[in-house]
């Protein structure tokens, strides 16, 4: 899987198994999923030509599952954890209405849920004067996997997503749970193409299930409770951005979300000058052993381990892989030797 932001698309590129309850979803197998923003006042007689159009601009084909969303790029939260990423755009400017419920007493009492100081502002563009964060938006959720999901688990996986966001919502103290209009895609890389496995030695798992209870379900419900929190806090304005914001799930130390900066405590990891854009490798794990090594961890699973590697962190790479989303590891290396660039450290 490779993804790049271009102006106001994300665009995900692979060999997918995917399942999506967007505009002209379903299941099937595509090469191209991405997340269009559009004005606040979008408004399209057709939906799915407007959305062909954006992959034929792009240079795409017609294999794709497409989003739309009024929520600016910038505000793109990114979350990795192991095999999975999880990639989020929020506003919630049009909450899902009230809906009657049973006379309350013949139903178990409930508190009334708390209500967040950031809970949403109902002022419309005209009273303000200026485009409201609150004004019609989606929750647009798209979650890879790298190891195999079989249909199943395509389906049960959106399931899983759906409660994680209701979830991020009641602990920001939302009295709604979604939007009127949030869409979800779950993406695998299909079983023929797929990494050999975490650690880029074996075969890969297949997971049947994806409930909150399984390994691949509890990864995935993490990030999306996460990653709407923070998609929501930037795109309200709680934290300014300017760009997508990037974040790495570790287990080292114990469980801790970290997000990426342009500089961190472990710079320069390689040479000084070196490029951080791409501080977490597209292809990783690439299984290349001239760049990288399959070592165990602590726990004694194996591991795929690239700290001898510096393709990625020549600037002049890291622009390569960028602006080619189709690039490939071979396409990366043969880039770097043609500019004389050594792979690894000695």
């Amino acid at each position: 899987m490779r993804y790049t932001v271009k102006q106001n698309t994300l665009f995900i590129r692979g060999n997918f198994r995917a399942a999506s309850t967007g505009v002209g979803g379903g299941i099937g197998e595509v090469k191209t999923v991405f997340n269009h923003t559009v004005p606040i006042d979008f408004n399209h007689d057709n939906p799915q030509s407007y959305l062909n159009s954006v992959a034929k601009d792009a240079g795409f084909g017609d294999d794709f599952y497409g989003l739309l969303t009024a929520v600016p790029m910038k505000d793109l939260c990114i979350f990795t954890y192991g095999y999975i990423t999880v990639f989020v755009t929020a506003g919630t400017g049009n909450p899902n209405p009230k809906v009657p419920v049973m006379p309350a007493k013949l139903r178990p009492q409930t508190q009334k849920p708390a209500v967040s100081e950031t809970k949403f502002n109902r002022k419309s563009e005209a009273e303000t004067g200026a485009e409201s964060p609150y004004s019609p938006h989606t929750i647009n959720l798209i979650i890879h996997s790298r190891e195999t999901l079989k249909d199943s688990a395509l389906l049960e996986m959106i399931i899983t997503a759906t409660e994680a966001k209701a979830d991020a919502l009641s602990s920001l103290g939302r009295d709604y749970f979604g939007t009127t209009t949030d869409e979800v895609v779950v993406i695998c890389d299909r079983a023929d193409d797929a990494a050999e496995d975490t650690a880029g030695a074996g075969v890969a798992r297949v997971h049947e299930y994806a409930g909150t209870l399984t390994d691949c379900g509890s990864k995935v419900y993490l990030c999306v409770k996460n990653g709407v929190i923070e998609a929501l806090k930037r795109h309200e304005g709680i934290v300014p951005v300017k760009e997508p914001s990037f974040f790495v799930v570790s287990t080292m130390g114990g469980l801790n979300i970290m997000q990426w900066k342009p500089y961190c405590d472990f710079y320069p990891c390689h040479f000084k000058g070196q490029s951080c854009k791409l501080c977490y490798c597209p292809f990783y794990p690439c299984g290349d052993e001239e760049l990288g090594d399959r070592i165990k961890a602590s726990d004694g699973t194996p591991v795929w381990s690239c700290k001898r590697c510096l393709l990625n962190h020549y600037k002049e790479v890291a622009h390569f892989i960028s602006d080619d989303i189709d690039a490939t590891v071979s396409d990366a290396k043969a880039f770097a030797k043609a500019h004389n660039l050594r792979l690894t450290e000695k």
